[in-house]
């Protein structure tokens, strides 16, 4: 098997294995009968740190971060409490944002000279031809300098911190309690929808632009220096992984929709952090491909 398709299984493989663990960690946090975090999920100030009870990963990342939100709620509100903590956890994880993300838009960028190695060997199946395309493949990563543990691994590595942060965002006491514009945060914009509150049709709506934003923007920014790069080819056929976008894209609004609207709010924020690091990261080390990261 080429390592090129070996490389695609890969990803599908890694970005199984993050929603696996999206889903694991938000888990029996919401009350199915209230549609709210379940009250004895509930971090406030006065919750004491018991690491036997909460087990590891709620005693060392999802505590200290809901303690965060309700400290800063105290002082500056709990919307600016929650955006303070995403811009944190993005300044934290922006060495390894960085790597990822140069490593993932080189790989979308050289798709052209990819895509005509797959035309090249369309109809070489046999072992020697796959190994030569490999090499090819190799051959063109080492070229534009990718490296494919660069691209993925800081992304697993930060997983854990990311979903700490929505489970914080949901079971930090001042958001249960904490409201915006008098609308409260802990009601899922599906509720709030459904009872035609126009707030929570306001804070959907712009969290699901946000994440279009977030997920289709790179690729936007990829065609822009395409058209910059004569070192990068162009082509007009679909995008490696554009599947798997739009699924991120459709699964990111199903959690907007069904968890707190405080959750919506970090979604937001986060997506359009996120588009504004890769726009950046894009123009400072992209365009230069011999640049050090």
């Amino acid at each position: 098997m080429n390592q090129f398709k070996l490389n695609r299984k890969m990803k599908l493989v890694i970005a199984s294995i993050l929603v696996l663990l999206v889903l694991v960690g938000c888990q029996n946090v919401i009350d199915p009968d209230t549609g709210r975090v379940a009250t004895e999920h509930i971090i406030g100030l006065d919750t004491p740190w018991n690491f036997s009870e909460m087990g590891f990963f709620t005693a060392i990342l999802i505590y200290p971060m809901a303690q965060i939100i309700n400290f800063l709620s105290e002082y500056v509100g709990v919307t600016l409490a929650i955006i303070i903590l995403t811009l944190a956890i993005q300044v934290l994880t922006y060495r390894s944002t960085v790597k990822s993300t140069v490593m993932t838009q080189r790989m979308q960028l050289i798709q052209p000279e990819v895509q005509k190695l797959q035309e090249k060997y369309k109809d070489r199946t046999d072992q020697q031809s796959q190994m030569k395309m490999g090499q090819e493949t190799q051959a063109l990563y080492k070229k534009y300098d990718i490296k494919m543990s660069a691209a993925f691994t800081p992304m697993l590595i930060s997983m854990p911190v990311l979903i700490a942060v929505w489970q914080s965002v949901q079971r930090a006491e001042s958001v249960y309690n904490g409201s915006l514009f008098g609308y409260s945060l802990a009601v899922t914009p599906k509720t709030g929808m459904f009872d035609l509150i126009p707030f929570y049709f306001i804070v959907f709506i712009f969290m699901a632009l946000s994440q279009a934003l977030g997920v289709l923007g790179p690729q936007w920014l990829n065609k822009q220096a395409q058209k910059k790069l004569p070192v990068y080819k162009q082509s007009d056929k679909p995008v490696q992984g554009q599947g798997m976008m739009y699924f991120m894209l459709v699964f990111m609004l199903y959690i907007g929709f069904t968890l707190p609207a405080a959750m919506c709010i970090y979604l937001a924020v986060s997506s359009l952090l996120r588009f504004a690091q890769t726009a950046y990261i894009q123009n400072k080390y992209v365009h230069n491909k011999k640049e050090a990261i």
